[in-house]
């Protein structure tokens, strides 16, 4: 489903991640500022938001931070959104001293977009749990825009930066949300909470095991993010599998997380 008009689903009751009924607030499936219109009302509690806000907010400033204000996405600080932003170029990428920092007004700045070419989930493979993933970044922008910033002896331009675990983090988040939207919070076993909200030394960081992509050649869509959630079967065991596309208008990857078995059948 294309995500563009604002929705707002019934009331969880309880949060989805740690199950608590205190203090309860509403989650943005997406987050609000990478213009997330799916609303989850009553849905997750002080304590989950407060780890939850912070790889949202390392994901939306750091990574997607530039193309949010070139896009001029929502945000609830309009008047502190910088009129200007800073682009280094380098002549060698290895060496961080041959590099230089320019500054130009934000809607100059080019419409580049980061992600990452990922394997299918670990489990989907028959993968044991492991940390180690094999992946490639990728970026997509206007070649037009961007090559102004490559010219002369200028070999590489940083238009964002990528914190791995927090970006893994968000996918995780977004597809336990959209599968508590689509199908209740019992509508299937939960993978994710315990990876996103756990304790330290309660489970393994196996994000690579749940998280993953979608190699196939992929075009541009004509919206800007999409999500979708269906039923597979590993190993004759039903699962619940959501798709998430960031950015799809910019021909970005298709993600794939593994939510938990499926308990509607």
């Amino acid at each position: 489903m294309e995500v563009s008009a604002r929705y707002i689903y019934p009331p969880v009751g309880r949060c989805i991640y740690c199950g608590s009924a205190k203090e309860l607030s509403e989650e943005h499936i997406i987050p609000y500022a990478l213009d997330g219109h799916l609303v989850l009302p009553k849905a997750s509690c002080s304590q989950c938001t407060a780890i939850t806000t912070k790889f949202e907010q390392t994901c939306s400033r750091d990574m997607f931070g530039p193309l949010r204000i070139r896009l001029d996405l929502q945000t609830r600080r309009k008047k502190q959104r910088p009129k200007s932003l800073k682009i280094i170029t380098f002549k060698d990428f290895k060496d961080k001293n041959k590099s230089e920092t320019k500054t130009v007004p934000s809607d100059q700045f080019p419409r580049a977009c980061i992600g990452l070419n990922l394997p299918p989930p670990g489990i989907i493979l028959g993968q044991p749990p492991t940390e180690q993933i094999n992946l490639t970044m990728m970026m997509s922008s206007e070649d037009r825009e961007t090559k102004t910033y490559l010219q002369g002896n200028q070999s590489a331009v940083v238009l964002g930066m990528m914190d791995f675990n927090a970006f893994f983090r968000l996918l995780a988040k977004i597809a336990h949300a959209f599968a508590v939207a689509r199908l209740g919070l019992d509508g299937f076993k939960h993978r994710i909470p315990p990876l996103l909200v756990g304790k330290p030394g309660d489970s393994p960081n196996t994000f690579p095991h749940l998280v993953g992509g979608d190699l196939s050649e992929l075009t541009p869509e004509s919206c800007l993010h999409v999500l979708d959630e269906k039923q597979i079967l590993i190993q004759n065991v039903p699962f619940r599998l959501v798709t998430i596309r960031l950015f799809a208008f910019m021909g970005m990857p298709r993600y794939q997380v593994v939510v938990g078995e499926d308990l509607s059948c």
